[in-house]
């Protein structure tokens, strides 16, 4: 699965620029919603927010750090081996759409959960030299380009994925989401299992792109 450094850059410079025409990356970044009153004390994160609007919770979580750009970006555009190390992720399966779209079904099951969530988001990637975008939103369970059939799955899931080469050549990982949980869950709890599990997944990611950075 490892891709040297020259079949990296070819990736990037096959894939679609950042300036594409507006879509569901722009439409998810408009989409946050987090305040002053909603952060979260942490010595990993840079930035993290917790709120809840309604039955909505809202997570965004900021990271700078050393890493190697063009292997992160290989590592969190492979969605179809992501069930291979991201946390809960019990299988993954990617179809193609035209241009920079795909269709991705998913289960997954949290480390507290005792159910399986099983849905089909719609993802948009887009790359430049030195900006990244992951973006989704899932499915309607009655929409016909459904691949996964929904069960247990949550009634709001969008965000994204953002990552930023620094002019310090440092990279700034950050990411957003927007969830109604499929059973409801208190507050107090949520935000108590949030504030530990989305760590994990930043180091799952970090770690695999550590592994995968070419060699100096």
């Amino acid at each position: 699965m490892r891709l040297d450094a020259a079949s990296i850059a070819l990736l990037v410079a096959c894939a679609l620029p950042v300036a594409a025409s507006a879509g569901l990356c722009d439409e998810n970044q408009a989409l946050i919603d987090v305040g002053d009153d909603d952060r979260v004390a942490s010595d990993y994160f840079d930035d993290y927010f917790i709120a809840r609007h309604g039955d909505i919770y809202h997570i965004h979580a900021r990271k700078r750090i050393e890493l190697d750009f063009l292997t992160l970006y290989q590592v969190m555009d492979m969605q179809q081996h992501h069930a291979e190390f991201m946390p809960g992720y019990k299988h993954v399966e990617v179809v193609a759409n035209p241009g920079d779209e795909s269709l991705t079904a998913i289960r997954f099951r949290a480390s507290f959960s005792p159910f399986t969530s099983r849905f089909t988001t719609r993802v948009e990637s887009r790359v430049g030299e030195r900006d990244y975008r992951q973006c989704w939103r899932q499915l309607d369970a009655a929409d016909s380009r459904v691949i996964e059939a929904h069960k247990m799955a949550p009634k709001i899931n969008q965000g994204y994925w953002r990552i930023v080469v620094l002019e310090d050549g440092r990279v700034d990982m950050q990411y957003y989401s927007m969830i109604d949980p499929p059973v409801a869950i208190p507050e107090f709890l949520y935000k108590r299992i949030a504030r530990g599990s989305y760590r994990e997944v930043f180091e799952h990611i970090i770690e695999r792109a550590r592994k995968l950075a070419p060699a100096d």
